[in-house]
């Protein structure tokens, strides 16, 4: 087999609401954000919403490139709770369009585009987006267990 015919080792994923069934495009979205992020309450904030994320992930890191609508995603203490990662992760937002307001412990960033924004998955977080945006993301793998 030459390189062209091997599988891709680090393949990308990619989710977007055009492939939702009719009158499920939010369970989808918040079904995609949950897969290639942590597990957070997401509400689109405007009817007609619409989102794709594409997600390569590697031993240690992951990037990704995200274009939604307005929303509100919420990462509670319940959420950290319930959650299913056996890891966490600290986000570098890169804002390529729009602004999201990211909270957290209390502060408030605004992310423009341009600039960056850092936060951590193992603490409640609100990101806010009132019109259409557009993000990368770097996520890095902190393990909640020791290395051996």
């Amino acid at each position: 087999m030459d390189n062209q015919e091997r599988a891709p080792r680090h393949p990308v994923r990619s989710w977007s609401t055009k492939d939702a069934p009719t009158g499920a495009v939010v369970d989808y979205w918040r079904q995609a954000r949950e897969r290639a992020y942590v597990k957070v309450q997401t509400d689109p904030l405007a009817p007609n919403f619409y989102g794709s994320i594409r997600l390569q992930t590697f031993e240690d890191f992951s990037i990704s490139y995200k274009i939604a609508g307005a929303e509100t995603a919420r990462r509670s203490r319940t959420q950290l709770a319930t959650g299913t990662e056996t890891d966490h992760y600290f986000y570098f937002l890169f804002q390529t369009r729009g602004s999201i307001a990211v909270e957290q412990g209390g502060r408030v960033a605004t992310a423009l585009p341009g600039s960056v924004v850092i936060y951590d998955s193992a603490e409640p977080f609100v990101l806010r987006a009132e019109k259409p945006y557009a993000v990368s993301y770097t996520h890095l793998t902190l393990p909640t267990t020791p290395y051996v």
